[in-house]
């Protein structure tokens, strides 16, 4: 979409030993850690003492997933494994801190919302640290971190590390008003109605794949799509690759049930075992009867389209059997849409999704939130109908949010680091271009 002559991507030599990141990457990666630096000092403080022991060990988990497991994910790539995994370390870093003063910023401003109808009896001259660090907020946090390296697998080899790092930068107040006040307790619109997202199927997941692939449609240039000669694996990156899928799969559950309330956890984390072995068990069974033999691009992620799909309806009564059912017809879309789907959406829309997160965590993340409006249907609590639109309007406002942020971010962003489309495609997929790379 950015047009064929002059392209924003990795650089301004044309020397592949040559390329220099000096001085585009190091201004914009100062002024990010001044900023963080000011603001942590103006308006972060800790939280009151509390036992948060249980949280952490949830804290840990969820870590693992985003440091190795998305890492590990993305080494697929025969020549940018280095990359998928030392940007993901890198980034989500720098999200994290941006997480935690935007996300408690949003919540402070409204519970103060909330307070204007019910004033606290506190001293406000005392109220100068408005953003209470604990581990609950750096959870969300890794949250928001996630859904930024869903966005990282759209765009995958293919924007440089300066764009990438805007990219993430301008993410996190878009995931943060969507996760807030769009799907959140603290939600803008009626409180009345429930919104079921504990696992967020929609909030991470849906959003960070329709983010990613909007922004993608600006930041890909032609030439960098699956006929590029380094957009491929190999055999070891593959396995690698694996690592990566068996981090995410052991650790969904906890992921899901980390923002769910004590007494759902439970319920949390069985529907999410289950429909992850569900999941595993039919991606192994349409790879094997679309093509013949296994597709490791399936087994590395379609086997998670379960515990993607099963988080929104995660802590509600769906039983065993709706688990199981989740994980099957997730498994079901994933790998037809990695089969067809993409090479349909890359040749009719031009659509370039380097690791295919629209079939691992676009449209199993819908499948989620659809799961959950149906389950509302199913139990009939009260105001089931109410919730069940109210279901269905969060998840249409996700996406819509997550096109607006990812068209504005991408359209913003291809004009950094720009060089000509020949370069363009030399340097993409290719470790090299961004990094001292040693014998191979």
């Amino acid at each position: 979409m950015a047009g064929d002559g002059e392209t924003p991507l990795l650089g301004s030599s044309g020397n592949r030993r040559g390329y220099k990141m000096r001085p585009v990457f190091p201004i914009i990666s100062g002024i990010a850690i001044i900023i963080l630096l000011v603001f942590f000092f103006l308006f972060v403080d800790y939280a009151t003492f509390s036992d948060d022991s249980e949280n952490y060990m949830y804290y840990v988990h969820v870590a693992l997933m985003v440091w190795v497991g998305f890492g590990f994910l993305m080494t697929f790539l025969k020549k940018y494994s280095m990359g998928a995994v030392a940007l993901n370390y890198f980034t989500s870093c720098i999200i994290v801190l941006e997480a935690v003063l935007i996300i408690g910023a949003f919540e402070y401003w409204a519970e103060k919302r909330k307070d204007v109808e019910n004033p606290p009896a506190s001293d406000a001259a005392s109220d100068v640290k408005v953003i209470n660090l604990n581990i609950k907020l750096l959870i969300e946090a890794m949250f928001c971190a996630a859904a930024g390296m869903i966005t990282f697998g759209a765009v995958l080899g293919k924007a440089s590390p300066s764009q990438l790092l805007l990219l993430m930068i301008i993410e996190v107040p878009f995931y943060a008003f969507n996760a807030v006040y769009l799907l959140g307790d603290n939600r803008l619109l009626s409180t009345k109605q429930e919104i079921k997202d504990v696992g967020a199927s929609m909030a991470i997941h849906t959003f960070g794949a329709y983010f990613g692939l909007t922004a993608s449609l600006f930041l890909s240039r032609k030439g960098t799509d699956s006929g590029h000669r380094n957009n491929g694996s190999a055999y070891l990156n593959d396995i690698t690759s694996m690592i990566g899928t068996i981090f995410l799969w052991i650790f969904w559950p906890s992921f899901n049930a980390a923002m769910a309330l004590p007494e759902d956890r439970f319920t949390v984390l069985l529907n999410t075992i289950v429909s992850l072995c569900a999941a595993c068990a039919t991606t192994f069974l349409m790879s094997s009867s679309l093509h013949g033999k296994f597709d490791v691009v399936h087994i590395q992620n379609a086997t998670l389209a379960g515990g993607v799909a099963v988080g929104s309806a995660a802590d509600m009564d769906v039983g065993p059997g709706g688990a199981l059912a989740i994980g099957i017809v997730a498994a079901i879309v994933s790998t037809v849409g990695f089969s067809f789907l993409s090479p349909f959406m890359e040749k009719c829309c031009g659509l370039k999704d380097t690791c295919g997160v629209h079939n691992l965590h676009g449209m199993p993340g819908i499948l989620g939130g659809l799961a959950a409006a149906v389950t509302f249907l199913v139990v009939k609590d009260d105001g089931w109908v109410a919730n069940f639109g109210a279901e269905i309007l969060a998840l249409v406002l996700t996406v819509v949010v997550a096109i607006v942020g990812g068209g504005i971010s991408g359209f913003l962003f291809m004009w950094v680091d720009r060089v000509s489309n020949k370069e363009a495609v030399e340097f993409a997929f290719d470790d090299s271009a961004a990094f001292h790379i040693g014998e191979v």
